[in-house]
């Protein structure tokens, strides 16, 4: 189940973050697993990425239920990579992507995508 939340600053209300947050409720024995949690923007019937998060978010390889840290990406550095945007103006998709070599098999693949 992939959360999202808008945290906003508590004076103007303006939005300053979102964060994300996976949470696997079956995840197999894994012998290597990671995380990416991705941004799209969907505007004027153009999907265009707005985040991606760079490196691995390296998850543990023990199975069970598991929640990943929370990823959280400022609205000011989304708009230092795209220039001023209106939030409410976009139609947002959230994606988490967990990615994982299990004993039989490699580079298996668990997505959870949420619009908003």
């Amino acid at each position: 189940m992939l959360r999202t939340v808008q945290l906003v600053d508590e004076d103007d209300q303006d939005l300053e973050a979102f964060v994300l947050q996976f949470e696997v409720f079956e995840k197999p024995t894994t012998s290597y697993a990671n995380a990416v949690y991705q941004i799209y923007a969907h505007y004027r019937g153009e999907r265009r990425l707005l985040y991606s998060n760079r490196g691995a978010r390296l998850i543990t390889n023990q199975a069970g239920q598991l929640v990943l840290p929370a990823e959280v990406v400022s609205i000011t550095s989304l708009r230092q990579e795209f220039g001023s945007f209106n939030v409410a103006d976009l139609n947002l998709e959230f994606v988490s992507q967990v990615r994982y070599d299990s004993q039989n098999r490699r580079d298996q693949r668990l997505y959870q995508i949420r619009i908003v």
